[in-house]
C-alpha cells in the first residue's frame, strides 16, 4: 500500500532543502506522518475483516432463504 502522507513528506523535504524549515522540525513532521500512516493502515485493515464479515453474513442469510423456499426479489430503484 501507498504512503497517505507522500505530499506531506516531499513537502517537508523541500522546505528543508530551501532553509525554511529546521532539522528538528522535520523530524516532527515525519514522526506525524508516521503516526497517520499507521493509523491508517489499521482503519483500513479493520475496514477489510468488516466488509468480509458483512459478505459473509450476507451470503449466508441469502443460502439460509434459498433453503427455506423464499426467493429473494430485488427491489426496483425509484429516480
Amino acid at each position: 500500500m501507498t504512503s497517505v502522507t507522500g505530499h506531506l513528506r516531499a513537502f517537508a523535504t523541500q522546505l528543508r532543502d530551501e532553509g525554511r524549515l529546521s532539522n528538528e522540525d522535520l523530524l516532527n513532521l515525519l514522526l506525524l506522518a508516521n503516526q497517520i500512516d499507521e493509523a491508517h493502515r489499521t482503519r483500513m485493515d479493520q475496514a477489510k475483516r468488516d466488509m468480509r464479515r458483512a459478505a459473509c453474513r450476507y451470503m449466508a442469510s441469502v443460502v439460509e432463504d434459498y433453503k427455506h423456499g423464499r426467493k429473494r426479489v430485488r427491489k426496483e430503484r425509484v429516480r
